[in-house]
């Protein structure tokens, strides 16, 4: 593996969801700078697809991600319903080697502690053509691909842990755990 290419969803003029007066981006890119910290603490080259709370257009985030890269999208859910809540992880269509990955970020958010579990999905099975960075890292070659929901930011629990600095870090440790577990295989 080259690099690990970590997106921090939305920016600058799209904040993503927003509740409470949080915005996704803000939240996104916390923990995605955590992430990254972790990773190259672990001895890991990673590079963010943004730096600080800037619009970066979808096909930007993606023109860095090579074939043997690994590649993942750090977001926060929103949903109609303040009920709904928990961490669930994506991966693109049937690739086995990223629902790999999926399963273990989405195994030690898990055990965490910090939010339930709403499992790990394929984007063809929410989207017909599933999430644009996702599909596209995919189509560069990429077999190592996800998107991550870290809870919901219009629940009052999950949006509570996403702005809390201390469960931000246990949040960004729990993702850096999955993707450094997934590494050593």
């Amino acid at each position: 593996m080259k690099t690990i290419i970590i997106d921090p969803g939305h920016g600058g003029t799209d904040p993503g969801a927003c509740a409470a007066g949080h915005k996704e981006s803000v939240i996104a890119l916390q923990i995605a700078q955590m992430v990254g910290h972790f990773l190259r603490a672990a001895g890991h080259t990673t590079i963010l697809t943004r730096e600080s709370d800037v619009f970066v257009g979808l096909p930007d985030r993606v023109k860095q991600v090579d074939s043997d890269d690994l590649f993942v999208s750090i977001h926060a859910n929103a949903a109609a319903s303040a009920s709904a809540n928990g961490a669930e992880t994506w991966y693109h269509g049937d690739i086995a080697e990223s629902r790999n990955l999926a399963d273990k970020v989405q195994h030690r958010l898990t055990l965490s502690g910090l939010f339930s579990s709403r499992g790990v999905k394929s984007d063809l099975d929410r989207y017909s053509t599933g999430f644009y960075v996702l599909r596209k890292s995919a189509a560069r070659g990429c077999k190592r691909c996800i998107l991550v929901e870290a809870g919901f930011i219009t629940n009052k629990n999950d949006c509570g842990v996403m702005i809390n600095d201390q469960k931000q870090n246990l949040a960004a440790s729990a993702i850096a755990e999955g993707i450094i577990e997934y590494i050593n295989g």
